[in-house]
């Protein structure tokens, strides 16, 4: 959910990036995202920026036009607008990048890595609703500091697809069943088994979000 909640930023895996006005599901923005796209973010200025894993890039759009430009990503999953520092953060194989934005470029900055042996594979990243910190869910689920750049303690838990926490405090999760996708939404805790939230037969989702504001990104 974007612009206070009155549109919906969608991500398809065969290419298309497209901002949706929910009221009367009008496409607002339609573009190809690269080789597999998993998520995208609106910047202040409407211009859009999408996460694509296969061909490890951010391609930036410029709405007006419909131009983008390209920068490498390795394993570029995720990507998060940060209101109160001005500054995009990204999920790649590592963990999470730093990127700052003039209004026509991105410029790549600091990396930040958990404290894991290897690569931690960063995939879904996403505010954590009522505190100035974002989720992170790769080899593991975690929790990212923006100030100092530190990680909460890593949760064993893999193969989570999308993480977000609602207005109650339950943090919901999909846990890919077959390759990349589930039928079912749960409920997540760390150290604790997930708790089935809802189900239904034959879907193949791939992300859940809470509709709730975002204040982290969004000045709203």
């Amino acid at each position: 959910p974007v612009m206070n909640m009155t549109h919906l930023l969608i991500t398809a895996s065969g290419g298309a990036v497209c901002l949706i006005r929910i009221e009367d599901q009008k496409i607002i923005f339609c573009r190809i995202g690269g080789k597999n796209p998993h998520s995208a973010e609106i910047l202040p200025d409407g211009n859009i920026v999408s996460a694509s894993s296969d061909d490890n890039i951010l391609r930036l759009f410029n709405v007006s036009d419909g131009s983008h430009t390209d920068y490498h990503c390795e394993d570029a999953h995720g990507v998060v607008w940060d209101e109160k520092r001005q500054c995009l953060w990204s999920s790649c194989l590592y963990g999470i990048i730093r990127w700052e934005y003039d209004g026509e470029n991105l410029q790549r900055g600091e990396t930040c890595r958990p404290a894991t042996a290897g690569n931690f594979n960063g995939h879904d990243i996403f505010p954590v609703y009522g505190e100035d910190k974002l989720f992170l869910a790769g080899v593991g689920v975690t929790v990212f500091d923006p100030d100092d750049c530190t990680f909460a303690s890593v949760d064993g838990e893999r193969r989570v697809k999308s993480i977000s926490k609602g207005l109650d405090g339950r943090i919901l999760v999909t846990k890919a069943k077959e390759m990349w996708w589930t039928d079912t939404l749960s409920i997540y805790c760390s150290g604790e088994p997930l708790e089935p939230l809802r189900s239904r037969r034959d879907l193949r989702c791939y992300k859940a979000r809470w509709m709730l504001p975002n204040k982290f990104s969004y000045n709203e």
